[in-house]
């Protein structure tokens, strides 16, 4: 066996010439939720790695593959390290004749988790898991190997009915019969059956992590500007009030003149042609 040498190309960009086209392996993603007034709320930002390796036979067809997708959650607490905050894996092998969209590995069916809490419910789990699909569907003959349902949520309680009507946007159907019951499992498909989802939820934006990068520093810029400004101008209104408590009249005097410069002209001036003119009429 030997490990494919893919088109070598940037991670954080397109490309999308030749006949090697690919999507960058590294972005961004915005989500954005609704709040109770349809109007949009909190923004979750999370950096994405995608990661895809083969294995080819003597004759240059593949023989196993892997996906992972690793993602950081760039809100969360910075102590965490680069430890991702969740992963998410498919796999093929062509001896079984099985493809899995759920694990990295065919030893477990596996299912979709999405940590922490706070990013469910904003369509997270449905973007990897469409990614998961359409990389699974490049080997159409295979056998989808069954996903079991976490056991503990039986049949027709919340928990499971949303998952349920996940896994179903994709094609996959569950048995909850005998044994089964608290769980579930999938039933039996090939790739070609799997369903891929064409319209992204619009909650959720794919950003380039260079450019994402560049208008963050700028950013990061620009607000350093704005302290530096701001800690000069509270040094100078530090160093008037200073003097405005030791010497007080003479500050308020000099406030009088200096602050209002174009009064005190016109004031001194028009003083001015009075005296002339009562100097001259005696």
């Amino acid at each position: 066996m030997s490990t494919q040498f893919d088109h070598l190309g940037s991670a954080f960009r397109s490309d999308d010439f030749g006949t090697w086209p690919r999507q960058p392996d590294v972005c961004i993603l915005e989500i954005q939720r609704r709040e109770a007034s349809n109007a949009f709320g909190r923004v979750d930002r999370l950096l994405v790695e995608k990661r895809k390796e083969f294995e080819l036979d003597s004759a240059g067809n593949v023989y196993r593959g892997k996906l992972r997708i690793f993602y950081w959650d760039l809100e969360n607490d910075p102590l965490d390290g680069d430890v991702p905050d969740g992963e998410f894996g498919a796999c093929y092998d062509r001896g079984f004749n099985l493809v899995s969209i759920t694990s990295s590995c065919l030893s477990s069916g596996g299912y979709v988790l999405i940590k922490p809490n706070r990013l469910r419910g904003a369509g997270l789990g449905t973007y990897l898991m469409n990614f998961a699909v359409e990389w699974a569907k490049q080997w159409p003959e295979a056998e989808v190997r069954q996903i079991e349902l976490p056991k503990g949520e039986a049949k027709e309680t919340p928990q499971q009915e949303l998952r349920i009507h996940f896994y179903g946007k994709f094609g996959i159907e569950f048995d909850f019969t005998g044994d089964l019951v608290t769980s579930g499992i999938s039933r039996p498909m090939q790739a070609r059956d799997l369903v891929v989802i064409t319209h992204r939820k619009e909650t959720i934006t794919e950003l380039s992590a260079v450019v994402f990068l560049r208008e963050r520093l700028q950013e990061a810029e620009r607000g350093a500007a704005e302290v530096a400004f701001l800690r000069r101008s509270l040094k100078q209104d530090g160093t008037i009030l200073s003097q405005a408590y030791r010497h007080p009249i003479k500050w308020m005097f000099q406030r009088l003149v200096t602050d209002n410069l174009t009064r005190t002209g016109l004031i001194i001036a028009f003083m001015f042609v009075i005296g002339l003119g009562v100097y001259r009429a005696f």
